[in-house]
């Protein structure tokens, strides 16, 4: 029997370690060109290994170092026969889909034997007739399914031996059972147990096995490493937390379980028992099962151990651990921290005595319990920095972990990446697709067809720059595009026929309520034609002759989109090769990478390779043809399990990673962030369909909470001076409070049993704010290095702070410097009559208050007329009847659809009979309306038509008057406004013009103000005074609340025409109260002023009312 050279080194120190690794390495006597394996379990460790060898070799060339799976795979493959096949778990999952598909197809055809095993698959894909066409439910259950069984079947190869073997053994009694046999036989394969019995000597003959830092193999890797040994050196160095016997330590579960099972015992036999589970330390039961069945493992093999065990300095100081020390210790007076007793504890197995406590009290072990993650980032920057000023430790001897770094990525970038900062940072273990620009294109464009074809996702893709380059489109295009899509109202689907399609797909059991093509792609492109080829009132405003070619690009362009990319949902099958063959034509004809960024080529050759590697595995499947679903399911698993890191090549930050198994580094710091309940460990998924749960005989199959117990044991025997634990401790769903997860409650209660050290003494709860007092107090424990924080709390307590900033801190008028207007045209004078605060920030500051959906691309239908779709439909009542009105709505596509049209076109048709009422009321033939037009270059008055007068501008003595005024009749001007006090001051200006022009010219026209918005109310409005002197005297105030900010709003101007100031400002302030008042829905009056702070409301009035009086008194007089 060949020798086996299996030797195990066993420290609780990667640091020594890792020695003793360098030594054998380089040992004398190693042929020169040996191949050195060095397999080690993730590649943060990969990284900290490289990065020590370069250091201190000046090299690691000559050394193959790879992860733990890739690595085993690889020296398999050494000892493999010829033909023998042992499937990857992607192989297996497309083999195991075909053959679930060729059972649905054929179970009519199938034995009553073979149906019975099969039966309780198709009553989970719910096929109950004799049709063998799958649901699209039916598909997307079928393709996860295959993949949870390809999951559990690469387990079965790798923890069910015994299982396994009695299956072939005997007839099959569960669908699993008939399925593995017809996979592994039908196809040839094999599973990597039969491989064992099946392995061939190694062509290499010089080569030597490292396996570092290894926490658990399973008894399949652990065999294969022993018939390597036959051949090979093969070294592991083993991270133990304990250097005593220590793989008969149960848990307290485990010894509940015991306590149980023996309770019928002899009292001996119990007495033994409780002195077997009493005699035990509690982190390494509860924490180190992982560890103590690798223990156990090793033992039981032939393996040459090494122990090199490194104690703690100081120790032999505490007479608890007298009994406990072998050899001579260290006596040195540095005296022992938190985090070292608790690491020395475990090395040594002690058992805590609560009347015999170790005195030790130091802030080594910290857990902060924070509001949100984002003051949980916020407080250990603060925590780090505090640690760095004081114990002269370098950034990159750092570490910080969470379960998954992804959910706090955009955290660590906000307050580790600010200017301020002083600590750089590195992320490590981020999914590549978001990081890759390039990925997301590609994703997104995979998205499309499984939505509702909407105007947001589409115009996604112009947010990505690879998909701009491929099309040649310029940023000041992709604006365009935006600007047509929202005019001209698409939302989604690209006709009726095809949404009616997609709510189908989507299992909604009718279509549309409303067949109309308005909000679709179709509907779109047609007004945006329409509008270059036509101009009248439905062409759109943003459309000219000039821009043809960008939108025949953007039709084109959308237009392909559906046709290539509907194939990916519209329930077409094909082999997995033809499907990858597609993807890659698809990446060709709309991704085009930056030639000059280097990073963007490699995540395309990234994206492709992924590609290729599903189209190779396709051959699994034979000639069976899948739905898209399954290779994109495929794909996507495949590139979120690809990794990037955030400053790769920044070594000297501090390394942020989430908490992997096996993935403890050593540091000077270790921190783990997002230790709350049901956060860590993460919880186990015990599916029925794991057929191991069910075989008592199985190898030991770590679960995701033994990983995660371990790696919290691995992180605490890491953390060299500190260790750090993290959670937001409230909700940001619920107010309620958070508790710590299990494992920080156990080691806090074991530091209670343990020393004289207080858990409490380790909490540290942080104030809500930032910026709280208690950060910056002299005797604060947690104190914050943030200057921005400093300047927001020295704000925010000084004693004699400045009043609340208003953005208008004064109404007092300034006279210097105005801008003074000498051509006017009448539509901004109208403004400032409707809202002259708005004009103030529009024209002269150049501020704009935009809707919070402004700029929004909409992806629903409206359920209501917009105000300004209703304004402009009810200015359009005045001259049409009400077919032509419900047209130009439907050609313009703003009706609301279903229930809500019919809601919409009943209030649009109460408006219209009101405008109409009123227009008969005042005996007014629509057809007669006239429209003046005041132009500067006109000299005379000219008629153009019946209804079309063009007059000379209006000069007065302070400026020219120009623009155009609509809606006149013979009785007077038509305005949409209320016969009221106050509303009617909207239409102040336009009156004056009419009379001004009536009074120098004879055109047939009234001109008296006739408001069209009352309740039967009908009553025209004459000004008797001087039209001519009230106009000038309206431009110098329009001059005036041009250059300042004018508090005369229509709804206030009755209140400043007040003697009384307190009843003025009484009013005033009663309508900032109320929510459902006119100067609610007056944005820029709600952002001036806040009735919480409010401005000098005396000054205010006293600065305007002569103003007011001057300009609106008369007017108010006479008619109220």
């Amino acid at each position: 029997m060949t020798h086996e050279r299996l030797h195990v080194t066993f420290s609780n120190r990667v640091e020594v370690l890792y020695e003793t690794l360098k030594q054998q390495l380089f040992r004398s006597g190693t042929h020169p060109f040996a191949r050195r394996y060095v397999i080690v379990p993730s590649p943060a460790m990969k990284q900290w290994l490289t990065q020590r060898l370069a250091d201190d070799l000046g090299i690691a060339a000559g050394i193959e170092i790879d992860h733990l799976e890739s690595g085993l795979g690889k020296l398999m493959k050494l000892t493999t026969p010829e033909n023998f096949k042992v499937p990857n778990s992607l192989e297996l999952s497309f083999a195991i889909e075909a053959a679930l598909r060729d059972a649905v197809t054929e179970r009519e055809h199938i034995d009553e034997t073979t149906y019975a095993l099969w039966e309780p698959l198709f009553n989970y894909l719910k096929i109950y007739d004799a049709s063998p066409t799958l649901t699209r439910k039916g598909e997307t259950r079928l393709t996860a399914l295959a993949g949870q069984i390809a999951h559990y079947f690469m387990q079965y190869g790798k923890y069910g031996r015994k299982m396994v073997a009695e299956w072939h053994q005997r007839d099959s009694r569960h669908w699993q059972e008939h399925l593995w046999k017809q996979i592994f036989k039908t196809d040839g394969w094999h599973s990597a147990y039969e491989l064992l019995d099946n392995m061939v000597t190694p062509q290499l003959q010089h080569a030597e096995i490292h396996l570092f830092a290894i926490s658990y193999l399973s008894q399949l890797q652990h065999d294969l490493l022993r018939h390597l040994s036959q051949h090979f050196t093969v070294d592991t160095y083993l991270l133990s937390p304990c250097q005593m016997f220590w793989s008969d330590v149960r848990s307290d579960r485990e010894a509940r379980r015991l306590q149980g099972h023996w309770k019928h015992a002899s009292e001996q036999q119990q007495e033994t028992l409780e002195e077997l589970l009493r005699d035990r330390n509690p982190l390494l039961a509860n924490f180190g099962r992982l560890g103590r069945e690798m223990a156990e493992q090793i033992e039981k093999s032939n393996a040459v151990s090494t122990e090199c065990y490194i104690a703690p300095p100081g120790i032999a100081k505490h007479p608890q651990y007298h009994d406990l020390l072998f050899d001579h210790h260290d006596d040195s007076e540095e005296p022992l921290t938190l985090i070292q007793v608790v690491q020395a504890d475990m090395l040594f197995q002690r058992t805590p005595n609560p009347h015999d406590r170790i005195d030790i009290n130091d802030n080594t072990i910290q857990v902060h319990i924070s509001s949100s993650k984002l003051r949980e980032v916020e407080n250990l920057y603060d925590a780090l920095v505090k640690i760095i000023d004081s114990d002269n430790i370098a950034p990159h001897d750092i570490i910080v972990m969470a379960p998954n770094i992804m959910d706090y990525e955009p955290y660590i970038k906000s307050v580790f990446g600010k200017e301020e900062s002083v600590l750089r940072f590195q992320i490590m273990d981020l999914k590549i697709p978001s990081q890759s620009i390039f990925i997301q294109s590609f994703l997104h464009l995979l998205s499309l067809p499984k939505g509702r074809w909407n105007a947001a996702d589409l115009l996604q893709l112009l947010d990505y720059a690879p998909f701009r380059r491929k099309h040649n489109i310029s940023s000041e295009e992709v604006q365009t595009i935006r600007e047509w899509t929202q005019e001209s109202g698409i939302r989604w689907g690209y006709d009726a026929d095809d949404r009616n399609a997609r709510l189908k797909r989507a299992h909604f059991r009718s279509g549309m309520a409303d067949n109309s093509n308005a909000g679709t792609w179709k509907f779109g492109f047609s007004r945006l034609l329409n509008s270059i080829a036509a101009d009248d009132e439905e062409t759109l405003s943003n459309v000219d002759t000039s821009q043809c070619d960008t939108l025949g690009k953007f039709i084109h362009l959308i237009s392909s989109l559906r046709a290539d990319l509907d194939l990916f949902n519209n329930g077409t099958k094909g082999q997995i090769g033809e499907w990858a063959t597609y993807l890659l034509t698809v990446i060709d004809s709309y991704l085009q990478h930056d030639p000059t960024d280097q990073q963007e080529a490699r995540d395309r050759k990234l994206l492709i390779d992924h590609i290729t590697r599903i189209r190779n595995a396709g051959h699994a499947a034979r000639n069976q043809r899948f739905p898209f679903g399954t290779v994109e399911k495929h794909l996507t698993e495949s590139l979120n399990r690809e990794e990037s890191c955030y400053h790769e090549n920044l070594l000297s930050g501090v390394r942020f990673c989430s908490m992997l198994p096996m993935r403890a580094l050593p540091a000077q710091v270790v921190a783990l962030m997002g230790m709350q309940e049901g956060a860590y460990p993460k919880r186990d998924l015990n599916s029925s369909l794991n057929m191991l749960l069910k075989h008592p005989e199985s190898d030991y199959c770590p679960s995701q909470t033994d990983y995660d117990r371990y790696l919290f044991l691995e992180t605490l025997l890491s953390a060299r001076r500190y260790f750090l634990i993290s959670y937001p401790g409230q909700s940001s769903q619920a107010n309620q409070q958070i508790p710590p997860s299990l494992l920080v409650s156990e080691l806090l209660s074991y530091i209670d049993h343990a020393y004289t050290a207080s858990s409490e003494s380790c909490v540290y709860q942080h104030p809500h704010h930032s910026f709280d007092a208690h950060y910056f107090s002299q005797d604060s424990n947690i104190p914050s290095f943030s200057l921005q924080r400093y300047s927001a709390a020295t704000s925010y307590y000084a004693p004699n702070k400045r009043p609340q900033h208003r953005f208008i801190d004064t109404f007092a008028i300034k006279t210097s410097q105005q801008e003074i207007e000498n051509i006017i045209d009448i539509k901004n004078l109208i403004a400032i009559a409707k809202n002259p605060l708005k004009v103030f920030f529009n024209k002269t500051l150049g501020l704009y208050i935009d809707q919070a959906d402004a700029h929004e691309i909409k992806t629903e239908e409206n359920f209501a007329l917009s105000p300004l779709e209703s304004g402009m439909l009810r200015k359009a009542a005045i001259t049409k009847d009400f077919d032509t009105l419900l047209t130009m709505a439907e050609k313009q596509g703003i009706l609301p659809l279903g229930l809500f049209k019919k809601v919409a076109i009943e209030k649009l048709k109460q408006d219209f009979d009101q405008i109409k009422a009123a227009i008969k009321e005042y005996n007014i033939v629509p057809e007669q309306l006239a429209t003046i037009h005041l132009s500067a270059h006109h000299e005379a008055i000219e008629q153009k038509d019946d209804n079309t007068w063009y007059v000379p501008a209006l000069q007065l003595p302070n400026a020219i008057i120009t623009g155009t005024i609509s809606h006149i009749s013979s009785q007077g001007l038509l305005s949409y406004i209320k016969n009221e006090n106050g509303d009617i001051f909207k239409a102040w200006p336009e009156h004056l013009v009419i009379n001004s022009i009536a009074s120098r010219y004879q055109i047939p026209i009234g001109t008296p103000l006739l408001p069209l918005k009352s309740d039967n109310k009908y009553e025209a409005r004459q000004f008797d005074g001087d039209s001519d002197a009230a106009l000038a005297s309206y431009i110098d105030y329009y001059h005036t609340a041009k250059n300042n900010p004018s508090p005369l709003i229509p709804e206030w101007i009755p209140y400043f025409l007040l003697d009384d100031h307190d009843t003025a400002k009484s009013k005033i302030i009663s309508t900032l109260d109320q929510e459902r008042s006119s100067t609610a829905y007056n944005q820029y009056l709600n952002w001036c002023i806040d009735k919480r702070n409010l401005p000098d409301l005396d000054e205010m009035i006293d600065s305007w009312k002569d103003l007011a009086t001057k300009n609106f008194q008369p007017a108010h007089d006479q008619w109220f």
